[in-house]
Order: structure tokens, then C-alpha cells, then sequence
């Protein structure tokens, strides 16, 4: 278990868990407006029609997961942590916005990519900014069930 001592503890306890909350939010909201989005930007209220489009933008958005850990992990290598986590969550904002805007679902796709890039990226190195101010000892038990 692990125990926030300090203030600067509990506040990266409680950003954690908001960004991980607001995440949970963000996926939920997903799926809540697929049908509806992907049926207008195809021009069909048929399930067997949106069905399949709306898992291709799935598939796109969890490609882009993988892709964002690989880009951005190496990025944050090169930078630092801190201004790879302000690029990640400046593209999260604009892309969404964009994807917001987008006129087909072929332009959805293509925008949803990148919010999945920044959004892995940015949540990645969350579990061990939480285990960070840990002992050794703690820090090693707290990341064996990460892995």
C-alpha cells in the first residue's frame, strides 16, 4: 500500500488519480457517442453499417497507444520528462478539439490516432511518479505488480 508522508506526495497521489479518473471518463464518453457520431459522419442509422466503422476507429485509437508509448517514450529519453508530458498533453487538447470537427469518418480516424498517441504518453510514467518517493525497498514492491 502506498501512504502519501509528505504534501508533495499527496498531491501527486491526487493528480494521479484524477488523470486516471478524467482517462476512465474520456473512454466511457467513447463509447457513449460512437453510434451516434459514427452514424452521422456515414450517413446511416444501420448497425451493420457502423458497426465496423466505428471498430476501425477502435483499432486506430489503440494503434495509437502502442505508437505513442514507442514515440514518445524514446522523445522523453532526449527531453526530459517533464516537457515530453507538456507536448503530450498540448497535442491531447488539440487533437481532440479536432476530432470534434472532423466532416468523415476516414478524417476521424486519422485525428483519433493522435489523441491516443499523447494520452499513453502521457499516463505512462504515472505509476512511477507515484512509487518515486519511496524507499528502495517499497519502490520495488510497489512496480512488481506493474509488471
Amino acid at each position: 500500500m502506498i501512504i502519501a508522508k509528505t504534501s508533495k506526495d499527496k498531491a501527486i497521489l491526487a493528480s494521479s488519480c484524477l488523470g486516471g479518473l478524467f482517462d476512465g471518463f474520456d473512454a466511457a464518453l467513447y463509447v457513449l457517442v460512437l453510434f451516434p457520431a459514427i452514424s452521422e459522419l456515414i450517413h446511416s442509422q444501420s448497425h451493420a453499417e457502423v458497426g465496423p466503422v466505428g471498430a476501425a476507429v477502435l483499432a486506430i485509437f489503440m494503434i495509437g497507444w502502442a505508437a505513442g508509448a514507442i514515440i514518445f517514450g524514446a522523445i522523453s529519453d532526449r527531453i526530459g520528462t517533464v516537457r515530453t508530458m507538456t507536448y503530450t498533453i498540448l497535442l491531447y487538447a488539440v487533437s481532440t478539439g479536432l476530432c470534434a470537427i472532423s466532416h468523415s469518418w476516414q478524417e476521424l480516424v486519422f485525428i483519433a490516432f493522435w489523441p491516443a498517441v499523447a494520452l499513453v504518453a502521457s499516463k505512462e510514467p504515472e505509476p512511477f511518479f507515484l512509487l518515486k518517493p519511496l524507499d528502495p525497498i517499497n519502490r520495488l514492491n510497489g512496480i512488481l505488480p506493474l509488471v
